[in-house]
Protein backbone atom coordinates (compact mmCIF):
# COMPACT_ATOMS: atom_id res chain seq x y z
CA UNK A 1 0.00 0.00 0.00
CA UNK A 2 2.82 2.36 0.87
CA UNK A 3 4.43 1.85 -2.55
CA UNK A 4 1.13 2.73 -4.23
CA UNK A 5 0.91 5.89 -2.12
CA UNK A 6 4.45 6.88 -3.08
CA UNK A 7 3.75 6.14 -6.73
CA UNK A 8 0.55 8.21 -6.64
CA UNK A 9 2.41 11.09 -5.02
CA UNK A 10 5.04 10.92 -7.73
CA UNK A 11 2.45 10.95 -10.49
CA UNK A 12 0.65 13.87 -8.85
CA UNK A 13 3.90 15.81 -8.59
CA UNK A 14 4.67 15.16 -12.24
CA UNK A 15 1.16 16.19 -13.30
CA UNK A 16 1.53 19.39 -11.25
CA UNK A 17 4.76 20.20 -13.04
CA UNK A 18 3.20 19.46 -16.39
CA UNK A 19 0.31 21.83 -15.75
CA UNK A 20 2.55 24.89 -15.37
CA UNK A 21 1.65 26.98 -18.40
CA UNK A 22 4.59 29.02 -19.61
CA UNK A 23 3.70 32.09 -21.65
CA UNK A 24 5.47 34.76 -23.69
CA UNK A 25 4.76 38.38 -22.85
CA UNK A 26 3.87 40.90 -25.52
CA UNK A 27 6.89 42.47 -27.24
CA UNK A 28 5.97 45.82 -25.69
CA UNK A 29 7.25 44.52 -22.33
CA UNK A 30 10.75 44.01 -23.81
CA UNK A 31 11.07 40.84 -21.72
CA UNK A 32 11.95 37.62 -23.59
CA UNK A 33 11.97 35.11 -20.74
CA UNK A 34 8.87 32.88 -20.41
CA UNK A 35 6.69 33.57 -17.35
CA UNK A 36 4.11 31.51 -15.50
CA UNK A 37 2.08 31.29 -12.31
CA UNK A 38 3.30 28.62 -9.89
CA UNK A 39 1.14 26.33 -7.77
CA UNK A 40 0.96 28.93 -4.99
CA UNK A 41 -0.14 31.76 -7.27
CA UNK A 42 3.27 33.46 -7.40
CA UNK A 43 4.85 34.82 -10.58
CA UNK A 44 7.86 32.89 -11.86
CA UNK A 45 10.21 33.33 -14.78
CA UNK A 46 12.15 30.66 -16.65
CA UNK A 47 15.58 30.22 -15.08
CA UNK A 48 18.52 27.90 -15.62
CA UNK A 49 20.62 29.30 -12.78
CA UNK A 50 18.00 30.10 -10.14
CA UNK A 51 19.30 33.65 -9.95
CA UNK A 52 18.17 35.30 -13.17
CA UNK A 53 15.55 34.93 -15.89
CA UNK A 54 16.63 33.04 -19.01
CA UNK A 55 15.71 33.35 -22.69
CA UNK A 56 17.19 31.27 -25.47
CA UNK A 57 19.60 33.18 -27.72
CA UNK A 58 18.74 33.93 -31.31
CA UNK A 59 15.56 35.08 -32.97
CA UNK A 60 13.30 32.54 -31.25
CA UNK A 61 13.68 33.99 -27.79
CA UNK A 62 10.72 33.12 -25.61
CA UNK A 63 9.09 30.53 -27.88
CA UNK A 64 12.39 28.68 -28.37
CA UNK A 65 12.89 28.62 -24.62
CA UNK A 66 9.49 27.03 -23.96
CA UNK A 67 10.27 24.42 -26.60
CA UNK A 68 13.21 23.25 -24.44
CA UNK A 69 10.73 21.51 -22.13
CA UNK A 70 11.34 22.77 -18.60
CA UNK A 71 13.63 25.22 -16.77
CA UNK A 72 16.60 23.83 -14.85
CA UNK A 73 16.08 25.89 -11.68
CA UNK A 74 13.26 27.87 -10.10
CA UNK A 75 13.04 31.66 -9.94
CA UNK A 76 9.77 32.43 -8.15
CA UNK A 77 8.67 35.80 -6.82
CA UNK A 78 7.94 35.77 -3.12
CA UNK A 79 9.83 33.61 -0.65
CA UNK A 80 12.13 31.98 -3.22
CA UNK A 81 13.49 35.34 -4.41
CA UNK A 82 13.43 36.61 -0.82
CA UNK A 83 15.82 33.82 0.20
CA UNK A 84 18.25 34.81 -2.56
CA UNK A 85 18.10 38.61 -2.70
CA UNK A 86 16.58 39.74 0.59
CA UNK A 87 13.29 40.98 -0.91
CA UNK A 88 10.32 39.17 -2.49
CA UNK A 89 10.45 41.04 -5.82
CA UNK A 90 6.93 42.40 -5.46
CA UNK A 91 8.27 45.45 -3.61
CA UNK A 92 10.69 46.46 -6.39
CA UNK A 93 8.36 48.69 -8.39
CA UNK A 94 6.83 48.47 -11.87
CA UNK A 95 10.07 47.41 -13.58
CA UNK A 96 10.12 44.10 -11.71
CA UNK A 97 8.73 41.11 -13.61
CA UNK A 98 6.99 40.15 -10.37
CA UNK A 99 4.72 43.14 -10.93
CA UNK A 100 4.43 43.78 -14.68
CA UNK A 101 3.68 40.09 -15.44
CA UNK A 102 0.64 39.97 -13.14
CA UNK A 103 -1.88 41.55 -15.51
CA UNK A 104 -0.94 39.52 -18.64
CA UNK A 105 -1.09 36.31 -16.58
CA UNK A 106 -4.28 37.36 -14.77
CA UNK A 107 -2.44 36.56 -11.56
CA UNK A 108 -3.20 37.64 -8.00
CA UNK A 109 -0.15 36.61 -5.94
CA UNK A 110 -0.57 36.06 -2.21
CA UNK A 111 1.06 38.39 0.30
CA UNK A 112 4.51 36.89 1.00
CA UNK A 113 5.04 35.51 4.49
CA UNK A 114 8.68 34.51 4.37
CA UNK A 115 11.30 33.79 7.01
CA UNK A 116 14.01 36.44 6.84
CA UNK A 117 17.55 35.29 6.18
CA UNK A 118 20.02 38.12 5.88
CA UNK A 119 23.28 37.63 3.96
CA UNK A 120 26.46 37.67 6.00
CA UNK A 121 27.59 41.10 7.16
CA UNK A 122 31.26 41.98 6.91
CA UNK A 123 33.53 44.74 8.13
CA UNK A 124 36.89 44.18 6.47
CA UNK A 125 36.87 40.40 6.62
CA UNK A 126 36.06 39.91 2.95
CA UNK A 127 38.52 37.87 0.93
CA UNK A 128 39.80 37.63 -2.62
CA UNK A 129 36.97 36.89 -5.09
CA UNK A 130 34.19 37.48 -2.54
CA UNK A 131 31.23 39.30 -4.11
CA UNK A 132 29.99 42.16 -1.91
CA UNK A 133 27.74 45.19 -1.84
CA UNK A 134 28.87 48.51 -0.34
CA UNK A 135 26.15 50.46 1.45
CA UNK A 136 26.21 54.02 2.77
CA UNK A 137 25.75 53.99 6.55
CA UNK A 138 24.02 57.38 6.74
CA UNK A 139 21.74 57.03 3.69
CA UNK A 140 21.29 53.27 3.31
CA UNK A 141 21.91 53.49 -0.46
CA UNK A 142 24.19 51.18 -2.45
CA UNK A 143 27.34 51.99 -4.39
CA UNK A 144 26.80 51.17 -8.07
CA UNK A 145 28.32 51.73 -11.47
CA UNK A 146 25.76 54.11 -12.95
CA UNK A 147 24.73 52.56 -16.31
CA UNK A 148 23.49 56.00 -17.45
CA UNK A 149 26.59 57.82 -16.25
CA UNK A 150 29.03 56.99 -19.03
CA UNK A 151 32.14 59.17 -19.04
CA UNK A 152 34.95 58.53 -21.54
CA UNK A 153 35.75 55.18 -23.18
CA UNK A 154 34.95 52.37 -20.76
CA UNK A 155 34.59 54.74 -17.81
CA UNK A 156 31.38 55.21 -15.81
CA UNK A 157 30.34 57.40 -12.91
CA UNK A 158 30.00 55.62 -9.55
CA UNK A 159 26.97 56.76 -7.56
CA UNK A 160 24.79 55.61 -4.68
CA UNK A 161 21.44 54.10 -5.61
CA UNK A 162 18.50 53.10 -3.38
CA UNK A 163 17.59 49.81 -5.05
CA UNK A 164 19.13 46.41 -4.54
CA UNK A 165 17.61 42.98 -5.09
CA UNK A 166 15.86 41.12 -7.87
CA UNK A 167 16.88 42.55 -11.26
CA UNK A 168 19.15 45.06 -9.48
CA UNK A 169 21.34 47.76 -10.95
CA UNK A 170 25.04 46.80 -10.97
CA UNK A 171 25.50 46.91 -7.20
CA UNK A 172 27.81 43.95 -6.80
CA UNK A 173 31.59 44.27 -6.56
CA UNK A 174 34.13 41.47 -6.73
CA UNK A 175 36.94 41.87 -4.21
CA UNK A 176 40.48 41.60 -5.58
CA UNK A 177 43.21 41.17 -2.96
CA UNK A 178 46.20 43.08 -4.35
CA UNK A 179 48.37 42.23 -1.28
CA UNK A 180 49.96 44.63 1.21
CA UNK A 181 46.58 44.86 2.94
CA UNK A 182 44.94 46.54 -0.04
CA UNK A 183 41.88 45.65 -2.06
CA UNK A 184 40.48 46.61 -5.45
CA UNK A 185 36.76 46.42 -6.25
CA UNK A 186 35.78 45.05 -9.67
CA UNK A 187 32.46 46.09 -11.24
CA UNK A 188 30.04 44.02 -13.30
CA UNK A 189 31.97 45.06 -16.44
CA UNK A 190 35.30 43.84 -15.10
CA UNK A 191 36.53 47.40 -14.51
CA UNK A 192 37.59 48.85 -11.17
CA UNK A 193 36.42 51.53 -8.78
CA UNK A 194 39.19 54.10 -9.18
CA UNK A 195 40.38 57.57 -8.35
CA UNK A 196 39.92 59.79 -11.40
CA UNK A 197 43.39 60.97 -12.48
CA UNK A 198 41.85 63.80 -14.53
CA UNK A 199 39.51 65.23 -11.87
CA UNK A 200 40.64 66.28 -8.41
CA UNK A 201 39.02 64.34 -5.57
CA UNK A 202 36.71 62.49 -7.99
CA UNK A 203 36.11 58.81 -8.69
CA UNK A 204 35.20 56.71 -11.71
CA UNK A 205 34.68 53.08 -12.64
CA UNK A 206 37.13 52.14 -15.37
CA UNK A 207 40.37 50.34 -16.15
CA UNK A 208 41.31 46.70 -15.69
CA UNK A 209 44.76 46.96 -14.08
CA UNK A 210 44.58 45.95 -10.42
CA UNK A 211 48.22 46.98 -9.92
CA UNK A 212 47.36 50.65 -10.53
CA UNK A 213 47.54 52.61 -7.28
CA UNK A 214 44.41 54.50 -8.33
CA UNK A 215 42.24 51.40 -7.83
CA UNK A 216 43.71 50.21 -4.53
CA UNK A 217 42.10 50.85 -1.15
CA UNK A 218 42.86 50.03 2.46
CA UNK A 219 39.87 48.95 4.52
CA UNK A 220 39.78 50.38 8.06
CA UNK A 221 37.33 48.74 10.50
CA UNK A 222 35.18 51.09 12.56
CA UNK A 223 32.63 50.52 15.31
CA UNK A 224 30.16 47.69 14.82
CA UNK A 225 30.02 46.47 11.24
CA UNK A 226 31.15 49.78 9.71
CA UNK A 227 34.36 50.51 7.81
CA UNK A 228 36.07 53.25 5.81
CA UNK A 229 37.99 52.97 2.53
CA UNK A 230 41.28 54.83 2.27
CA UNK A 231 43.19 55.50 -0.94
CA UNK A 232 46.93 54.87 -1.25
CA UNK A 233 47.47 58.51 -0.24
CA UNK A 234 45.37 57.93 2.89
CA UNK A 235 42.46 60.07 1.72
CA UNK A 236 39.03 58.76 2.62
CA UNK A 237 36.38 57.77 0.10
CA UNK A 238 33.18 59.65 0.94
CA UNK A 239 29.83 60.82 -0.33
CA UNK A 240 29.79 64.51 -1.30
CA UNK A 241 26.96 65.16 1.16
CA UNK A 242 23.77 63.53 2.39
CA UNK A 243 21.83 64.56 -0.74
CA UNK A 244 24.46 64.04 -3.46
CA UNK A 245 25.08 60.52 -4.69
CA UNK A 246 28.54 60.95 -6.26
CA UNK A 247 31.87 60.20 -4.55
CA UNK A 248 34.80 62.37 -3.51
CA UNK A 249 37.95 61.97 -1.48
CA UNK A 250 38.46 64.06 1.61
CA UNK A 251 41.57 66.17 2.05
CA UNK A 252 42.38 64.57 5.39
CA UNK A 253 41.89 61.25 7.05
CA UNK A 254 38.57 61.67 8.85
CA UNK A 255 36.92 58.32 9.38
CA UNK A 256 34.54 59.83 11.94
CA UNK A 257 32.64 61.56 9.13
CA UNK A 258 29.40 59.60 8.72
CA UNK A 259 29.49 60.31 4.97
CA UNK A 260 32.64 58.16 4.78
CA UNK A 261 31.28 55.20 6.73
CA UNK A 262 30.01 52.11 4.92
CA UNK A 263 28.65 48.63 5.46
CA UNK A 264 29.47 45.58 3.36
CA UNK A 265 27.32 42.54 2.73
CA UNK A 266 28.96 39.41 1.37
CA UNK A 267 26.54 38.32 -1.35
CA UNK A 268 28.66 35.32 -2.28
CA UNK A 269 31.77 33.80 -0.82
CA UNK A 270 34.58 33.02 -3.24
CA UNK A 271 33.46 30.01 -5.33
CA UNK A 272 37.02 29.66 -6.69
CA UNK A 273 38.60 28.69 -3.37
CA UNK A 274 39.58 25.16 -4.42
CA UNK A 275 41.77 22.63 -2.67
CA UNK A 276 43.96 20.17 -4.55
CA UNK A 277 41.84 17.14 -5.35
CA UNK A 278 38.48 18.93 -5.38
CA UNK A 279 36.32 17.24 -8.00
CA UNK A 280 33.21 18.48 -9.78
CA UNK A 281 31.39 18.71 -13.08
CA UNK A 282 31.16 22.04 -14.93
CA UNK A 283 27.72 22.81 -16.36
CA UNK A 284 27.19 25.44 -19.04
CA UNK A 285 24.27 27.84 -19.36
CA UNK A 286 22.32 25.39 -21.54
CA UNK A 287 22.54 22.57 -18.98
CA UNK A 288 25.22 20.64 -20.88
CA UNK A 289 28.51 19.64 -19.26
CA UNK A 290 32.13 20.36 -20.13
CA UNK A 291 33.67 17.10 -21.29
CA UNK A 292 36.46 15.75 -23.47
CA UNK A 293 35.52 13.42 -26.30
CA UNK A 294 37.33 12.05 -29.33
CA UNK A 295 35.84 12.40 -32.77
CA UNK A 296 33.56 15.43 -32.58
CA UNK A 297 35.57 18.23 -34.17
CA UNK A 298 36.02 17.89 -37.91
CA UNK A 299 39.76 18.52 -38.30
CA UNK A 300 41.47 18.52 -34.88
CA UNK A 301 45.19 18.58 -34.11
CA UNK A 302 44.59 17.25 -30.59
CA UNK A 303 42.87 13.93 -29.84
CA UNK A 304 40.41 15.03 -27.15
CA UNK A 305 37.88 17.69 -28.16
CA UNK A 306 36.57 19.83 -25.29
CA UNK A 307 32.86 20.31 -25.92
CA UNK A 308 29.57 20.78 -24.10
CA UNK A 309 27.50 17.66 -24.52
CA UNK A 310 24.48 16.34 -22.57
CA UNK A 311 25.36 12.65 -22.77
CA UNK A 312 28.34 11.60 -20.71
CA UNK A 313 28.23 7.86 -20.24
CA UNK A 314 26.76 7.27 -16.81
CA UNK A 315 27.13 10.77 -15.44
CA UNK A 316 28.46 14.23 -16.00
CA UNK A 317 32.23 14.27 -16.72
CA UNK A 318 34.27 15.37 -13.74
CA UNK A 319 37.37 17.52 -13.42
CA UNK A 320 39.90 17.43 -10.59
CA UNK A 321 41.61 20.63 -9.45
CA UNK A 322 45.34 21.20 -9.12
CA UNK A 323 46.60 24.48 -7.67
CA UNK A 324 49.67 25.66 -9.58
CA UNK A 325 52.31 26.87 -7.05
CA UNK A 326 53.88 30.32 -7.41
CA UNK A 327 51.50 31.27 -10.20
CA UNK A 328 49.22 33.98 -8.74
CA UNK A 329 46.33 31.59 -7.99
CA UNK A 330 46.38 29.71 -11.30
CA UNK A 331 44.48 26.41 -11.48
CA UNK A 332 44.63 23.31 -13.67
CA UNK A 333 41.71 20.94 -14.32
CA UNK A 334 42.42 17.25 -15.02
CA UNK A 335 39.84 14.80 -16.36
CA UNK A 336 39.43 11.06 -15.78
CA UNK A 337 41.87 10.29 -18.61
CA UNK A 338 44.65 12.37 -17.06
CA UNK A 339 44.38 15.12 -19.69
CA UNK A 340 44.14 18.80 -18.76
CA UNK A 341 41.62 21.35 -19.98
CA UNK A 342 43.68 23.74 -22.06
CA UNK A 343 43.99 26.28 -24.85
CA UNK A 344 45.18 25.21 -28.27
CA UNK A 345 45.74 27.83 -30.97
CA UNK A 346 44.77 27.03 -34.57
CA UNK A 347 44.06 23.41 -33.65
CA UNK A 348 40.63 23.04 -35.28
CA UNK A 349 40.33 23.34 -39.03
CA UNK A 350 37.76 25.87 -40.21
CA UNK A 351 37.22 27.41 -36.76
CA UNK A 352 36.12 31.05 -36.63
CA UNK A 353 38.10 31.57 -33.41
CA UNK A 354 41.89 31.09 -33.35
CA UNK A 355 41.86 29.67 -29.81
CA UNK A 356 39.99 26.45 -29.10
CA UNK A 357 39.69 24.33 -25.96
CA UNK A 358 40.94 20.75 -25.85
CA UNK A 359 41.89 18.22 -23.19
CA UNK A 360 45.65 18.01 -23.49
CA UNK A 361 48.47 15.85 -22.16
CA UNK A 362 51.37 17.90 -20.76
CA UNK A 363 54.60 16.78 -19.12
CA UNK A 364 54.71 19.53 -16.49
CA UNK A 365 51.64 21.57 -15.54
CA UNK A 366 53.87 24.17 -13.86
CA UNK A 367 55.62 24.90 -17.16
CA UNK A 368 52.51 24.74 -19.35
CA UNK A 369 50.62 28.06 -19.26
CA UNK A 370 48.17 26.80 -21.87
CA UNK A 371 46.52 24.56 -19.23
CA UNK A 372 46.58 27.14 -16.44
CA UNK A 373 43.40 29.10 -15.68
CA UNK A 374 42.39 32.02 -13.52
CA UNK A 375 39.05 31.37 -11.85
CA UNK A 376 36.64 34.28 -11.27
CA UNK A 377 33.19 34.46 -9.64
CA UNK A 378 30.59 34.78 -12.39
CA UNK A 379 27.19 35.44 -10.84
CA UNK A 380 25.53 35.22 -7.46
CA UNK A 381 24.40 31.67 -8.25
CA UNK A 382 27.92 30.43 -7.54
CA UNK A 383 28.94 30.19 -11.19
CA UNK A 384 32.57 30.58 -12.20
CA UNK A 385 34.41 31.83 -15.28
CA UNK A 386 37.81 30.61 -16.46
CA UNK A 387 40.32 33.06 -17.94
CA UNK A 388 43.10 31.61 -20.06
CA UNK A 389 46.74 32.56 -20.37
CA UNK A 390 45.84 34.82 -23.33
CA UNK A 391 43.32 36.72 -21.14
CA UNK A 392 40.29 35.33 -22.99
CA UNK A 393 37.51 33.39 -21.29
CA UNK A 394 36.39 29.82 -21.89
CA UNK A 395 33.03 30.01 -23.65
CA UNK A 396 30.66 27.78 -25.57
CA UNK A 397 30.16 28.75 -29.18
CA UNK A 398 27.59 27.30 -31.58
CA UNK A 399 28.93 27.01 -35.12
CA UNK A 400 32.39 28.37 -34.33
CA UNK A 401 34.12 25.02 -34.88
CA UNK A 402 33.03 22.62 -37.67
CA UNK A 403 31.89 19.23 -36.32
CA UNK A 404 31.96 15.88 -38.03
CA UNK A 405 28.83 14.76 -39.85
CA UNK A 406 26.14 13.56 -37.48
CA UNK A 407 27.76 15.03 -34.37
CA UNK A 408 25.88 17.56 -32.25
CA UNK A 409 27.67 19.48 -29.50
CA UNK A 410 28.71 22.99 -28.58
CA UNK A 411 32.42 23.58 -29.08
CA UNK A 412 34.40 25.42 -26.42
CA UNK A 413 36.57 28.30 -27.54
CA UNK A 414 38.39 31.28 -26.06
CA UNK A 415 37.06 34.50 -27.52
CA UNK A 416 35.26 36.50 -24.82
CA UNK A 417 37.20 39.42 -23.31
CA UNK A 418 34.98 39.30 -20.21
CA UNK A 419 32.74 36.58 -18.87
CA UNK A 420 29.64 38.76 -18.49
CA UNK A 421 27.60 38.73 -21.70
CA UNK A 422 23.87 38.52 -22.17
CA UNK A 423 24.10 34.94 -23.48
CA UNK A 424 26.00 33.79 -20.35
CA UNK A 425 28.12 31.53 -22.56
CA UNK A 426 31.21 31.97 -20.37
CA UNK A 427 29.54 31.15 -17.04
CA UNK A 428 29.72 27.64 -15.61
CA UNK A 429 28.00 26.10 -12.58
CA UNK A 430 29.85 23.67 -10.33
CA UNK A 431 28.09 20.37 -9.72
CA UNK A 432 29.94 18.57 -6.98
CA UNK A 433 27.60 15.62 -6.48
CA UNK A 434 27.33 12.84 -9.05
CA UNK A 435 24.72 13.64 -11.71
CA UNK A 436 23.27 10.58 -13.47
CA UNK A 437 22.38 11.04 -17.11
CA UNK A 438 19.08 9.28 -17.73
CA UNK A 439 18.48 7.71 -21.14
CA UNK A 440 15.69 5.98 -22.99
CA UNK A 441 16.47 2.68 -24.69
CA UNK A 442 16.03 3.26 -28.41
CA UNK A 443 14.08 0.60 -30.32
CA UNK A 444 13.76 -1.55 -27.20
CA UNK A 445 12.58 -5.11 -27.85
CA UNK A 446 8.99 -5.25 -26.60
CA UNK A 447 9.49 -8.89 -25.58
CA UNK A 448 11.94 -7.79 -22.89
CA UNK A 449 9.07 -6.58 -20.76
CA UNK A 450 7.68 -3.21 -19.66
CA UNK A 451 10.93 -2.23 -17.89
CA UNK A 452 12.43 -1.53 -21.32
CA UNK A 453 10.42 1.73 -21.35
CA UNK A 454 11.83 2.90 -18.00
CA UNK A 455 14.60 5.54 -17.99
CA UNK A 456 18.06 4.02 -17.41
CA UNK A 457 21.46 5.33 -16.33
CA UNK A 458 24.70 4.40 -14.63
CA UNK A 459 25.21 5.34 -10.99
CA UNK A 460 28.31 6.87 -9.37
CA UNK A 461 29.96 3.43 -9.13
CA UNK A 462 29.26 2.48 -12.73
CA UNK A 463 26.34 0.14 -11.97
CA UNK A 464 23.20 0.09 -14.12
CA UNK A 465 20.10 1.58 -12.52
CA UNK A 466 16.51 2.03 -13.63
CA UNK A 467 14.07 4.77 -12.63
CA UNK A 468 12.16 3.59 -9.58
CA UNK A 469 9.62 5.18 -7.29
CA UNK A 470 9.36 2.32 -4.79
CA UNK A 471 12.86 0.79 -4.83
CA UNK A 472 11.61 -2.65 -5.90
CA UNK A 473 10.63 -2.27 -9.54
CA UNK A 474 11.41 -0.13 -12.56
CA UNK A 475 8.87 2.63 -13.10
CA UNK A 476 7.26 2.77 -16.54
CA UNK A 477 5.88 6.30 -16.96
CA UNK A 478 2.51 6.51 -18.74
CA UNK A 479 3.58 9.79 -20.36
CA UNK A 480 6.60 8.09 -21.91
CA UNK A 481 10.27 7.76 -21.08
CA UNK A 482 11.51 10.99 -22.69
CA UNK A 483 8.73 13.11 -21.16
CA UNK A 484 9.71 11.85 -17.71
CA UNK A 485 13.36 12.78 -18.19
CA UNK A 486 12.62 16.25 -19.58
CA UNK A 487 10.05 17.03 -16.87
CA UNK A 488 12.79 17.68 -14.32
CA UNK A 489 11.38 15.04 -11.97
CA UNK A 490 13.67 12.67 -10.07
CA UNK A 491 13.10 9.04 -9.04
CA UNK A 492 11.83 8.63 -5.49
CA UNK A 493 13.88 5.50 -4.71
CA UNK A 494 16.91 3.69 -6.04
CA UNK A 495 16.92 0.45 -7.99
CA UNK A 496 20.58 -0.30 -8.72
CA UNK A 497 22.02 -3.52 -10.08
CA UNK A 498 24.63 -5.13 -7.85
CA UNK A 499 24.58 -4.84 -4.07
CA UNK A 500 21.34 -2.83 -3.90
CA UNK A 501 19.31 -5.45 -5.79
CA UNK A 502 21.18 -8.25 -4.00
CA UNK A 503 19.96 -6.88 -0.65
CA UNK A 504 16.36 -6.92 -1.89
CA UNK A 505 16.06 -10.04 -4.06
CA UNK A 506 19.05 -12.25 -3.22
CA UNK A 507 20.75 -11.80 -6.59
CA UNK A 508 22.68 -8.95 -8.20
CA UNK A 509 20.61 -8.73 -11.37
CA UNK A 510 23.71 -9.23 -13.50
CA UNK A 511 23.36 -13.02 -13.06
CA UNK A 512 19.78 -13.17 -14.35
CA UNK A 513 20.47 -13.55 -18.04
CA UNK A 514 19.81 -11.32 -21.07
CA UNK A 515 16.22 -10.45 -20.11
CA UNK A 516 17.34 -8.65 -16.93
CA UNK A 517 17.57 -4.86 -17.33
CA UNK A 518 20.98 -5.10 -15.65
Amino acid sequence: MRSLTVLAASLLAQVSKATVEWKCLDKSFNFESPVAVDENGDIQCWSNSGYDCYAAPGGGGCASTIAMGAPMKKMVCGCDIMSKFGNPGYDQGPNSVCNFAQAPLNAHPPTPNCPTKAPAKATCDFEHNDVITIQSHIAGTYLIRDPAGKLVGDQFQPIFHPSYGFQPPPTEWTVVDVSNGRFAFKSDLGTFLSKDPARANAFLVGGTDATSLNVQFRCQPLAGDLFALLTTTDHVLSRVDLYTDTLVTTDTVDVTNVLAQFKATIVQKNPCNFKDGDSFAMQGDTGKFVGAYAGYINDPKVAWDAVLYPEAGGGAPRWTVENVPNSDRKLAFKNENGAYLGRCTDCAGGATSPHEAFAMSVEDVHKSPQVQWTCEPAGVGGQIALKSDVNLYLSRCVGCVPLKAGKTADALVLKETYWRNWLRTAQFSLVREFVPVWKCLEDADATLGPWANSPMSLDANGDVQCWSNNGRECYVPPEGCKATITSGAKPLSKMVCGCDILSKFGNTGYDQGPRSFC
